[in-house]
């Protein structure tokens, strides 16, 4: 199984949430794990984030690899928000957070 984690499970993860720390324990037993650049972005975009938590995320970061942004990432996240009527990609359920099926990676 192939894993893409999205901004929140590794926020939820930095800040010792317990289901977050596990799904992260779970993603790196994966055959390949990663984050999207724009969860970067999220992550460090962020203007209250205080150094100690940018440091736990940049100490979570370096397990996983950075999957670049292109045109066809975003079709795909296009896709999911119509599919799913939802304002953002945060609304997706626990069990869908990080998983993407092999075939888009």
């Amino acid at each position: 199984m192939r894993v893409l984690l999205d901004s929140n499970i590794l926020i939820y993860a930095a800040a010792g949430e317990q289901r977050a720390v596990t799904a992260l324990d779970a993603a790196s037993e994966a055959e390949w794990a990663g984050y999207s650049a724009l969860s970067r972005l999220e992550l460090f975009g962020f203007p209250l984030l205080k150094p100690h938590d940018e440091e736990r995320l940049v100490n979570l970061l370096v397990c996983f690899d950075e999957v670049p942004i292109d045109t066809r990432v975003i079709d795909d996240a296009i896709a999911i928000r119509r599919r799913r009527k939802i304002n953002e990609l945060d609304g997706l359920t626990e069990e869908e957070i990080g998983i993407v099926e092999e075939s888009r990676l």
